[in-house]
């Protein structure tokens, strides 16, 4: 079954930095990913939170996962198997993997989900 057929959606943020974003608000389940790093000298990493944006503090609230994108990289993934959040999606790009340092450029990252 397509994810259209489902009522699936897409979020996508061009210039997503250090500060928090809350992507969707609810239970969901991720299927798809397709992150980017424009930057030409430095690793990006986009954190993933199944919390709230209020109750994340980016630097401080452990990601449920991280994805590394070295310079001029990108991560195209497209599961068989869905990502469960469970409360929401609250998303990051950051220096290091679990820190709160700003990115060199902004990191672009789209997802497809079904909410509820």
């Amino acid at each position: 079954m397509a994810l259209a057929q489902a009522g699936g959606k897409t979020y996508s943020n061009t210039a997503l930095t250090e500060v928090k974003v809350g992507a969707f608000s609810g239970a969901c389940l991720v299927f798809n990913f397709v992150c980017f790093n424009p930057d030409a000298s430095s690793t990006t990493f986009v954190q993933f939170f199944d919390l709230a944006s209020a109750d994340v503090t980016v630097g401080t609230t452990t990601p449920a996962f991280v994805l590394a994108l070295g310079p001029k990289d990108g991560v195209v993934l497209g599961l068989t198997c869905p990502r469960r959040f469970r409360t929401a999606v609250t998303i990051a790009c950051t220096a290091t993997a679990t820190g709160a340092g700003a990115p060199a450029t902004a990191g672009v990252v789209s997802f497809d989900y079904v909410g509820g």
